[in-house]
């Protein structure tokens, strides 16, 4: 198996039109280094070979060569089990230290609150809404089809399949809104439309942006959105799992690692208003008895 040839298989095997988009790239660096060493095979990948790319990456961000590491112990492990080449060669690629990135501090109640009223269009402020009330990625609500809103719930196609997520009376009503001023009704047609067809996510960029100077809030990035609806599910009590599977994400593990900051400092206040350790109306009551001796 020609190795240009297992890296499309491997990224078309991937139901997530994103996760082969990010994976492409990385394998592709992988493709070019085997090919300066005249390697076109995956019979010919070596564990000497897979111990010498690591060195090709020098110069690149510590996340970079994280990830392209990551994606290509994925893609080995994939082959391996295909038959394509050696387990040996997962020992070899074997990543470390990676930096985790905490995310931005989310937008407030009351600054989300402001950014749903100051769209300059009927489909800015929809998008503003759907982005505020589903805690989605700005690729999943861009790439959504005009069916994939039944009217109650929103079906998002993202890293780990396809999901559905309720929206909130406020988004239904600016949707509705905006979906009542378009001219197309093609189920199949973009959900967000722009003069070439369907919304770019550096276009929802843009709107958020102007959005985001028009409220009087310093400007951040679509994914702003997405930290802020995981903080308020998670403080209202939404059980873990639940806002996992809200965001998409695949394993709950995930949720722990991006917004453990958020749990941490919700237990610690918690703790600080536990009754057990209220202060005693009676201050004897704190006190060794006659005969004790304090700890």
């Amino acid at each position: 198996m020609g190795i240009e040839e297992a890296v499309a298989l491997f990224c078309a095997s991937h139901g997530s039109p994103a996760t082969a988009r990010s994976y492409a790239p990385a394998l592709a660096c992988f493709t070019i280094f085997c090919a300066k060493v005249r390697v076109t095979s995956l019979r010919e990948v070596s564990p000497a070979l897979l111990t010498a790319y690591p060195a090709s990456l020098a110069g690149r961000a510590a996340a970079t060569r994280w990830h392209r590491l990551v994606v290509l112990r994925a893609f080995l492990r994939w082959a391996a089990r295909a038959g394509w080449c050696g387990t040996e060669c997962l020992e070899v690629i074997r990543p470390t230290g990676r930096r985790r990135v905490r995310p931005a501090p989310p937008w407030t109640v009351d600054e989300c609150r402001r950014l749903l009223g100051v769209g300059e269009s009927w489909r800015d402020r929809a998008l503003i809404a759907v982005l505020v009330a589903s805690g989605a990625r700005i690729g999943e609500v861009v790439g959504a089809t005009l069916g994939d809103f039944d009217g109650e719930c929103l079906t998002l196609s993202g890293k780990t399949g396809t999901r559905a997520v309720p929206l909130g009376p406020r988004a239904r009503l600016a949707l509705s809104w905006y979906l009542r001023h378009r001219h197309y009704r093609d189920p199949g047609s973009p959900l967000f439309l722009s003069r070439q067809g369907q919304l770019s996510t550096r276009r929802a960029l843009a709107i958020v942006h102007r959005a985001c100077r028009r409220a009087g809030i310093e400007p951040r990035g679509p994914h702003a959105f997405r930290h802020s609806a995981a903080t308020r599910w998670l403080r209202a009590g939404i059980p873990l799992p639940v806002v996992s599977a809200a965001l998409g994400h695949a394993r709950t593990s995930t949720t722990v690692d991006s917004y453990g900051l958020v749990l941490a400092a919700d237990l610690v206040r918690g703790l600080a208003a536990d009754p057990l350790w209220a202060e005693p109306a009676d201050e004897k009551a704190a006190r060794p008895g006659e005969g004790e001796v304090a700890a």
